[in-house]
């Protein structure tokens, strides 16, 4: 009798053989139908295939099995200590592992329960949770609760839900990423489900994310871009907190470039920072965007009609950006600072390159037009002598257009 109820549970469970081909009458259909049952069975395996037959989809064992069994001789049936492996294209690609585990025929659809763990055979990731369910029709993995992930780049979590291929090759989160830890060529890759944020990184230490701000520590050639602040980060260490496509707080590291765009009379700016490290804050979308580099710092101006307008370097530095893309309002730099600018040609000066030094430098726009004021040992050249008797001076003014060239200049406070 043992051997005739395993017989049943693992035809009924899709083991062994596949789908008949062989039609049936509705006669044969209709003394096919039994009455309901419950089994139960200890140590055993199946198989379950496509509905046409041709494609292996997952094999499950169990260290017992309570079945039940409709007039209809469809099955559904709750699996203790159970392990497998799903399939695709015929070779199984993830073993799997949970406490409990259910199986239904129909919709195939394999479900496990508590001290989950997927296994991939060809990414050397582990995926653990308390859920998962593999919707065979969909080529999906759905796991849910306190779920992990540990692969080649390092481990992340804990997610509330995360959604896989069948060989965890691609693992993400629809709630707010949904192309979070897509691993391609050793590298991860992030975009927003709103598409206001996109990351890439080599590997990562942390990624944690909830309604209201996602956290992540990334490593290894870490490129960042915010749409709603026009900003691009690379680095190659990122601690970022981020909320709604914005960075509200960060620290990168390892040839940090900040990239910032804006639109100013239909002109595409872009200012770039470059330092060995920085950190970034802005508390909201309306306020201020800080960035401070506390080593040696480059901030070069450009824009699409005009090229590169300003340049300049300083030991350390930091600079404001106006939020939603207002541009830059005011950098300060210090420690041996250099400037290089262009001169507006008019009656009073001629036109040329200016490259100006100092101790300090202070940059601050006002509407279309800015001020930089150098203190502490100035010194000016330029490519006509007007400039080349510069040398000494205490405190220097250059007066910029929108085009971040000299209009005119004062020495020692003097015009």
């Amino acid at each position: 009798m043992r051997s005739g109820l395993l017989a049943l549970a693992v035809l009924l469970l899709g083991c062994g053989s596949k789908p008949s081909d062989k039609p049936t009458t509705k006669e044969e259909d209709k003394a096919d139908k039994k009455p309901p049952m419950d089994i139960q069975m200890s140590k055993a395996s199946a198989e379950q295939y496509s509905a046409d037959g041709k494609s292996l989809l997952w094999m499950t064992n169990w260290e017992s099995l309570d079945m039940n069994v409709t007039s209809d001789n469809t099955s559904s049936g709750k699996m203790h200590v159970v392990t497998g492996s799903l399939y695709q294209e015929g070779k199984p690609t993830t073993d799997f592992s949970g406490d409990e585990g259910t199986a239904d025929q129909s919709r195939q659809l394999l479900e496990l329960s508590n001290h989950v763990k997927l296994i991939s055979r060809t990414q050397s990731t582990t995926l653990t949770a308390t859920k998962m369910s593999h919707e065979a029709r969909k080529k999906l993995v759905v796991a849910s609760g306190g779920v992990k992930v540990d692969g080649k780049a390092g481990k992340a979590g804990v997610f509330d839900k995360l959604y896989a291929s069948v060989d965890l090759k691609r693992i993400g989160t629809q709630d707010h990423f949904e192309k979070v830890l897509v691993l391609n060529n050793n590298r991860y890759s992030a975009t927003s489900a709103d598409e206001k944020m996109t990351l890439q990184f080599g590997s990562f230490l942390r990624t944690e994310i909830n309604p209201q701000d996602q956290s992540f520590d990334l490593r290894k050639d870490v490129l960042v871009t915010a749409k709603p602040q026009g900003l691009t980060l690379h680095s190659q260490t990122a601690n970022l907190l981020a909320s709604n496509g914005f960075i509200k707080q960060g620290q990168a590291s390892g040839g940090v470039e900040a990239t910032l765009e804006s639109v100013q009379k239909g002109d595409i700016r872009t200012t770039r920072l470059n330092s060995a490290s920085s950190t970034l804050k802005q508390s909201n979308p309306k306020s201020d965007l800080l960035i401070s580099m506390p080593s040696r710092t480059t901030i070069v101006e450009s824009s699409a009609a005009n090229g590169q307008m300003l340049k300049t370097t300083g030991s350390s530095g930091n600079a404001v950006f106006g939020p939603e893309k207002q541009g830059l309002k005011t950098a300060a730099l210090a420690g041996s600072v250099q400037i290089d600018l262009k001169v507006l040609p008019n009656p009073k000066q001629k036109g040329g390159k200016v490259t100006a030094t100092g101790d300090r430098m202070v940059i601050v726009k006002t509407g279309e037009n800015s001020t930089v004021t150098l203190t502490g040992h100035v010194q000016m050249k330029g490519t006509n002598s007007a400039y080349q008797a510069m040398a000494n001076v205490e405190k220097l003014v250059l007066y910029l257009n929108s085009k971040f060239e000299i209009t005119r200049w004062s020495a020692g406070g003097q015009p």
